[in-house]
């Protein structure tokens, strides 16, 4: 650090490597204090020090490494569906309007996309088209397992 007494808004934000609208609303929590000199905000050095001073927090996770929603497996009696959707059910019954076949769902997990893309890359060999992978004994066999 310097000398200065002080750093306007944009410097801090640099420093922090934060946005503006997360250092106002930290400055609304009482983290820190933001001074009003005419048109100009300004942040004293030792409050910046400080900051900088504090462990980083843990990133956020990404959306996709969230468990928000269910992996299902639905079965048409030929092909099988890996799909993600926070209800299964509900998706099952969008997907009977168009097809021809009896749908049913085989099994769902608490997951995130991208165990749903694990579950596509290990049977790929399987793949008929989109998301639908030929129903043969091996698909089967690991969904029973995972039911168990």
């Amino acid at each position: 650090m310097t000398d200065r007494l002080a750093y306007r808004v944009p410097e801090v934000c640099a420093m922090l490597g934060i946005s503006p609208a997360t250092l106002y609303r930290r400055a609304q929590r009482g983290e820190i204090a933001i001074y009003k000199i005419r048109s100009c905000s300004l942040i004293k050095r030792e409050d910046v020090e400080a900051l900088l001073a504090l462990p980083k927090p843990a990133p956020a996770p990404k959306p996709a490494e969230v468990m928000d929603g269910l992996v299902y497996f639905i079965d048409d009696g030929f092909f099988i569906k890996i799909g993600f959707s926070k209800d299964p059910e509900d998706r099952m019954i969008k997907l009977q309007t168009a097809s021809p076949f009896k749908l049913r769902l085989l099994h769902s997990i608490v997951a995130n996309r991208r165990l749903e893309r694990e579950f596509h890359q290990k049977f790929r060999h399987l793949k008929s088209h989109g998301e639908w992978f030929r129903g043969e004994s091996e698909l089967r066999a690991y969904i029973a397992g995972l039911s168990r």
